[in-house]
C-alpha cells in the first residue's frame, strides 16, 4: 500500500519542511511530501535554523511567531481524504477538525488559545508543534469499480488522523520537554519529526 501525504503548498509562507517534486501525479491536490509503505518509528524530516545574523531567516521566524499568535491552522490531504485532528471533549465524545495548529503562544499574562495543550506553559513563550503523529486506517474490500481500475493488491484508505505535539526529542513521548522560545529570541533551532501508524480494518 502506497500512501501519499499531500498538502497545499502553492505559496511557502512558513518555514516548514518542503520538497521539490515537479513530477507529482496529482498537482491539483498539492505537493507530495512523504510516502509510507509500512508503520514507521519517528523519522527526522528536517531541522529549521534561524540565526540573528541572517535577515531573511529573521523574517521567517517573525512570520512563524505571528502565525502562532493568530492560531494559524494547516489543512492536509491524504489520498483525497482530509487529515483530521481528533480529541475527546469533556463529555468523552470524539471531536474532529479538518485543520490543526502550527503551534501556540502563551501571552505575557498567561493566556493561550484552545489549541495550546502544553503542560506548565510559561508566559511569553512560543511552542512549535514539531512532532506529527499520523494514524492511517485502510481496508482491502474494493467494489467492482475499484477492482477494475486497480490491481488486486490495492488498498483503500478510509481514515486519516493526526496528533500534534511540541517535543524537544526524536521520540513521540509526551513526557519530553517541548520546543519553545521567547518572543525576543533570535537564534532558534526547530527539528521536525513524523510518526505513522497504519491499521487494517
Amino acid at each position: 500500500m502506497l500512501l501519499f501525504l499531500l498538502f497545499n503548498a502553492q505559496k511557502i509562507c512558513f518555514p516548514f519542511c518542503t520538497v521539490n517534486n515537479e513530477s507529482s501525479p496529482v498537482e491539483n491536490l498539492g505537493q507530495i511530501l512523504f510516502n509510507f509503505l509500512r508503520n514507521s518509528n519517528s523519522r527526522h524530516v528536517c531541522t529549521k535554523k534561524f540565526t540573528s545574523t541572517d535577515a531573511n531567516q529573521q523574517i521567517m521566524l517573525e512570520r512563524l511567531m505571528k502565525g502562532m499568535i493568530l492560531n494559524y491552522q494547516q489543512q492536509w490531504i491524504l489520498d483525497n481524504i482530509p487529515i483530521m485532528l481528533c480529541y475527546r471533549n469533556t463529555e468523552n465524545r470524539e471531536f474532529c477538525s479538518r485543520s490543526f495548529p502550527i503551534g501556540c503562544y502563551v501571552t505575557k499574562s498567561g493566556q493561550t488559545k484552545e489549541s495550546c495543550n502544553i503542560r506548565d506553559g510559561q508566559n511569553d513563550i512560543f511552542y512549535v508543534f514539531n512532532h506529527l503523529d499520523f494514524e492511517i486506517t485502510y481496508h482491502n474490500e474494493l467494489d467492482k469499480i475499484w477492482e477494475s481500475a486497480l490491481s488486486e493488491d490495492s488498498s483503500r484508505i478510509i481514515s486519516a488522523k493526526i496528533q500534534v505535539n511540541s517535543l524537544n526529542s526524536n521520540r513521540c513521548d509526551r513526557a519530553n520537554k517541548p520546543v519553545m522560545f521567547q518572543s525576543t529570541s533570535k537564534d532558534v533551532e526547530i527539528p521536525f519529526y513524523i510518526h505513522c501508524t497504519i491499521y487494517k480494518k
